[in-house]
């Protein structure tokens, strides 16, 4: 089990604003176009769930968000609405 530290208020501050940046620049990518790489791994999920479909098949997304949304959903269709 790992060891207990406390923290002194620098520390946490320093520790919430390192990850307050962390999510900038996370939603900062997710804002901008997918790249090649995000598709083909967009791609790989989808296999793992069966779903087969070829990249030129992929709509084209503004956004990685909308790349990711469109992947849950072709995921979620496939284990509920497949009955």
């Amino acid at each position: 089990m790992p060891k207990l530290t406390k923290l002194t208020g620098s520390e946490y501050t320093n520790g919430v604003l390192a990850e307050a940046k962390r999510i900038n620049n996370n939603e900062t990518i997710r804002k901008q176009p997918p790249t090649e790489q995000q598709v083909r791994l967009c791609l790989r999920v989808l296999r793992d769930f069966h779903i087969h479909i070829n990249k030129d098949n992929i709509p084209r997304f503004n956004s990685v968000q909308e790349l990711e949304l469109w992947q849950k959903k072709m995921i979620h269709d496939k284990l509920y609405d497949s009955n």
